[in-house]
């Protein structure tokens, strides 16, 4: 190894050292709150999740932490783990409708993603699916502009005798 090829190679270790610490300090890790309704029926949202953040490149225990609580069915502890997230202050929640709609009543400024809803509209927890508006968004089941069409389509399947 020649002296220059060191030197350029001592001084780019030298150079990201910095960043490298940076990095490892936990203060500079995001914090997502996870509240699922189960942590088995959840399980495979939960590998979902986990797999798209680490495309998007956010390692869990690197630059990132989730936290996972679980409702077990009682809205009690719904209320309970909103106000432990806000006091943790989490940067993110994400959960499913019905606590979403919890969440939304108590929680104003940190972002709620709901994984799934029937109709988040009509339950008040989106302005509309195109403009969300405030700090909750998320995935509808239900496309209302496409009832219609099912409609003729189950028509279609099943004629009238």
């Amino acid at each position: 190894m020649e002296r220059r090829e060191f030197i350029k190679i001592a001084c780019g270790l030298v150079g990201t050292w910095p960043l490298a610490a940076e990095a490892q300090q936990p203060g500079n890790q995001r914090l997502i709150g996870v509240l699922g309704a189960d942590a088995t029926a959840w399980g495979p949202w939960t590998v979902a999740l986990n797999a798209r953040l680490r495309e998007l490149g956010w390692r869990e225990g690197d630059n990132l932490a989730i936290e996972h609580r679980w409702a077990q069915g009682r809205s009690d502890r719904v209320s309970e783990f909103a106000a432990e997230f806000e006091r943790r202050k989490v940067d993110a929640i994400v959960t499913y409708g019905s606590a979403a709609a919890t969440l939304r009543q108590t929680i104003t400024s940190i972002p709620i993603v709901f994984a799934v809803a029937f109709d988040p509209v009509r339950s008040g927890l989106v302005q509309s699916l195109a403009h969300p508006a405030g700090n909750v968004t998320g995935v509808s089941i239900q496309q209302p502009d496409l009832i219609g069409k099912r409609l003729e389509l189950l028509r279609q399947a099943i004629p009238a005798s």
